[in-house]
Formats: C-alpha cells, sequence, structure tokens
C-alpha cells in the first residue's frame, strides 16, 4: 500500500488519518454527551480529556485538510450514480466544516468561560476570545448542537460505506480500508 492516494484508493496517510480520526470522534462524542451523568469528582479529567482529544482532532483535521490538498483524493468511482456522487461530496464538506468548527468552537467556550485548555495536562493553550460568560455559554450550547449535528452527519457516512460493501458489494468501503486495497471495481 502506497503512502499517496492513487486513482483507486487512498493511500496509507489518508486512511491512517481517516481511521484515527474516526476512533477519536466517537470517543469525543462519548465523552461530551456524558458530561452531564458523571459523577463530580471525575469531572476535571472527563473535562481535560475531552479538551485534549479535542486540540489533537483540530489538528489533525488540519493535517487530514492539507494532506487533501497536497495529495488529490482518488476520484469517485464511475460507476456512482451522480446523486450519490453529489451526496459524498456535499458529506464530506459537512465533515470537514464540522471537524474544523467543533473542536474551535470547545476551545472558544472555554476561553470565554475563563477555563483554561491544558493540553495533556501539560501545556496551557492562549484563550482566544475574551472572558465572556454570557457569550461563553452561547458557544457552549452552539458547540453542543455541533456535536448532534456531526452525529448527523457521521452516521450516513458510515451507512453509505455499509451499504455499498454489504448490499450494493461494491469497491467504496475498500477504497478507505488500510488493509485490503485490492478490489477496484463494483
Amino acid at each position: 500500500m502506497s503512502l499517496r492516494n492513487d486513482r483507486k484508493h487512498y493511500g496509507t496517510v489518508s486512511c491512517l488519518l481517516h481511521w484515527l480520526m474516526a476512533v477519536l470522534i466517537i470517543i469525543m462524542l462519548g465523552l461530551g454527551w456524558s458530561m452531564d451523568i458523571i459523577p463530580k469528582e471525575w469531572k476535571p479529567v472527563w473535562l481535560g480529556t475531552h479538551k485534549s482529544l479535542g486540540i489533537i482532532i483540530l489538528a489533525l483535521a488540519i493535517a487530514r485538510l492539507a494532506w487533501r490538498f497536497y495529495n488529490a483524493p482518488p476520484p469517485l468511482p464511475e460507476f456512482m450514480p451522480r446523486w450519490e456522487k453529489i451526496a459524498a461530496v456535499t458529506v464530506h464538506y459537512l465533515l470537514y466544516g464540522f471537524l474544523l468548527a467543533m473542536p474551535l468552537t470547545g476551545w472558544a467556550t472555554t476561553s470565554a468561560l475563563g477555563r483554561p485548555v491544558v493540553f495533556l495536562g501539560i501545556m496551557q493553550l492562549p484563550d482566544w476570545v475574551d472572558k465572556d460568560r454570557a457569550f461563553g455559554k452561547l458557544l457552549e450550547e452552539a458547540h453542543g448542537y455541533l456535536g448532534y449535528m456531526l452525529a448527523a452527519v457521521i452516521i450516513p457516512h458510515a451507512m453509505a460505506a455499509l451499504y455499498h460493501h454489504f448490499i450494493r458489494k461494491d469497491s467504496v468501503l475498500m477504497r478507505m480500508w488500510p488493509v485490503s486495497q485490492k478490489i477496484s471495481s463494483p
């Protein structure tokens, strides 16, 4: 498997970024959605982990966009109907938007609420909005809604990949699967 994408498959770098981010995002959504139900004594560790993973996801999203700019993804397969291609492109744009918006709104929320982001418990990141409790609460609410919207895009993205693999039995999922890159036609 090549590091770079080719005309039919994603390369090692794209696959690694995709699957690493997928795992981290699932963990992040779980941490975020469970924030209100965890015991109070766990909250500082939970929140610290959530913030650090958010910064990692932000860095990976930027790296992934840079890699995508440097190394174009393979074109969508010819056998896909036009509407599926439009849906796939739209979903990818939405995913990238949410992958940037989620950590940025989380970071802005903590800045506005006066709660520092301490990356991995060792490095305090700078605030990038002024402390303003009302604005912080607004950002916090937006961050939560963005989490639901991200999930609303991830679920059909994953379902479409599974549909292509198990129902249509074509190569769409295998283009991003890191191990088996041999399937190239429907």
